[in-house]
């Protein structure tokens, strides 16, 4: 008669050893930053908990997503300057006083209102707190780049397992360059014209329309950009009110 013990005994030992390779090569392979430490704890529970941060950092994936779109669905309404705003328009001067942006200005609003927007999201994310975590912002030509200032951290049992969230969303043009680009041709109209208002009359600029609303100015520039899951026109609105300008004629 064949002994079959040892028959089953080897291949319950090749398995182990496959599923502690593969489990200790997804951790070499992942693009997040992480570490953990594990003090007897078994294979699987290593899995288990590695599965449970790759979860929370597929959400936090998709509400980044979502919440980029929603930025540049609301940016007329969102963005601020010291000018303050004149209904969905940015307003750029008040009076005497200007109120242009620069890069440290873009990056202050969009990064304060893309986190407030994701934290709606991951709020409702009930397996991990991940609603603590603050990103900050790189604009390039394929999209936006976020990091986390904070580790995500998990502690099973005897096990604690740590990583660095981010995220990538595509986009197909970089969102920093055409909204500085847009408001400093709106710059250079207001530094040559001032509040002449027959010079703002005669400034004609491609893809730019300019409403005279009495000392009003308000600038609604298409630039024939397009985001998000429904396609939608990025279009940016800008505001110039001269009403208590003496200068204005």
């Amino acid at each position: 008669m064949i002994n079959n013990k040892g028959f089953f005994t080897i291949p319950l030992v090749v398995f182990m050893l496959i599923f502690i390779g593969f489990t200790s090569y997804l951790f070499i392979i992942s693009d997040k930053t992480s570490n953990y430490v594990h003090i007897g704890g078994t294979a699987s529970n290593i899995f288990s908990v590695y599965q449970e941060a790759e979860k929370a950092l597929f959400f936090i994936d998709k509400s980044a997503e979502y919440s980029v779109y929603k930025t540049l669905r609301n940016i007329n309404l969102d963005f601020k300057t010291n000018c303050g705003k004149k209904d969905n328009y940015i307003l750029l001067v008040l009076g005497e006083q200007t109120c242009f942006f620069d890069e440290n200005l873009f990056n202050n609003n969009f990064n304060s209102v893309f986190n407030n927007y994701l934290s709606d999201y991951t709020a409702s994310y009930d397996k991990i707190d991940i609603n603590n975590l603050i990103y900050t912002l790189e604009f390039s030509d394929y999209g936006v780049i976020g990091r986390s200032k904070e580790l995500l951290v998990l502690n099973r049992s005897n096990i604690t397992y740590s990583v660095e969230p981010s995220f990538k969303v595509k986009l197909d043009f970089n969102i920093k360059e055409v909204f500085l680009d847009t408001h400093n041709k709106i710059k250079e109209i207001y530094l040559s014209c001032k509040s002449d208002k027959t010079c703002w009359e005669d400034k004609k600029i491609e893809g730019i329309i300019v409403q005279d609303n009495g000392k009003l100015f308000i600038i609604e520039v298409d630039t024939g950009h397009r985001f998000g899951l429904y396609d939608e026109k990025l279009v940016l609105r800008f505001g110039l009110n001269f009403e208590t300008n003496p200068l204005f004629r």
